[in-house]
């Protein structure tokens, strides 16, 4: 017998108990079938749909690839739908900061996703979503060991390589949807002076040794490939029960004394993990507190980490 049910403790959906009494008569792959249909069939009943499909286009050069998406959701496009260029003129970063995307150096990618059935609270931990999506391709395609500044830069060794800027916007029908833009420093070896000490890439940070060439265009398709994965299990409760520990493993700066800057005022705490909606969770002067303003900036108390 197959029992799907939610953990008492609610730390994660997705607990099963299997009665493998009659194990003699399943094999292995009979058995890891059913497991399959039964989470199927609990996610489908949790949330209100899956992504299903990703579209991709890609372009030698475009103004910013959130504002295209924004363009083609007007227009009527799919969810699912991304866009890709091999240049940015107008790209942004989060805060309003422009993001440098010199031509043939990076990856500058957006997708649409339209809100669904997602409450309006839970949009923030998209971004947490992106940010393991990141660092999970990164990982499988290169190895490298990247860690995650919250809440949308991904480090290695210290450095950004990767910028993320998740966007809500409303169509003229009242319709609700999202833009997960997220850019990669993939082949650049120099930056502009400003973020000079701040700033890496993939090809500075790989071994000398590795001999595959980088494709941009794979970095691209694995980002979103991991993503679906991600956000196909986010949506069955719409929080992140199941992927807080995961993301506390390789947030850069977990209990470590920390600078918050904001436009009011700046101040100290120490990082301590992330809460099931993607806020920062710090200590400040013995109080613990939850930062849920993705507005504010979180540096070390000496530099960028």
């Amino acid at each position: 017998m197959f029992d799907l049910k939610s953990r008492a403790d609610n730390t994660c959906p997705l607990a099963f108990s299997i009665d493998l009494a009659h194990k003699g008569q399943d094999n292995v792959r009979t058995i890891a079938a059913k497991w399959l249909v039964c989470c199927a069939h609990f996610v489908l009943e949790r949330s209100g749909y899956m992504l299903e499909k990703i579209e991709y286009e890609y372009y030698e050069s475009v103004d910013s690839t959130n504002e295209r998406i924004k363009e083609r959701a007007r227009q009527g496009a799919k969810e699912g739908l991304t866009i890709s260029a091999m240049q940015q003129t107008a790209g942004r970063g989060r805060i309003g900061r422009k993001w440098e995307s010199p031509p043939n150096e990076c990856v500058a990618t957006s997708m649409l996703l339209y809100q669904g059935d997602i409450p309006r609270a839970a949009i923030p931990s998209i971004t947490i979503l992106c940010g393991l999506a990141v660092r999970s391709a990164l990982h499988k395609l290169y190895g490298l060991e990247c860690q995650i500044k919250w809440p949308n830069d991904i480090v290695v060794h210290g450095k950004k390589i990767c910028g993320i800027l998740v966007e809500y916007e409303t169509l003229s029908n009242g319709e609700s949807y999202l833009i997960l833009g997220i850019g990669v420093n993939v082949h650049q070896h120099k930056f502009v002076k400003e973020i000079a000490d701040k700033a890496t890439s993939i090809e500075l940070e790989i071994d000398k040794k590795y001999e595959k060439r980088i494709h941009r265009k794979e970095i691209v398709e694995e980002i979103w490939k991991s993503f679906l994965e991600y956000f196909n299990q986010f949506v069955v409760y719409n929080n992140l029960c199941c992927f807080k520990k995961e993301y506390e493993k390789y947030l850069v700066n977990r209990g470590e004394r920390v600078r918050i800057e904001n436009p009011h005022n700046t101040y100290e705490a120490v990082a301590l993990g992330i809460s099931k909606s993607g806020g920062l969770l710090v200590e400040v002067n013995g109080e613990h507190r939850e930062i849920k303003n993705f507005e504010v900036s979180v540096r070390g108390l000496y530099g960028y980490v």
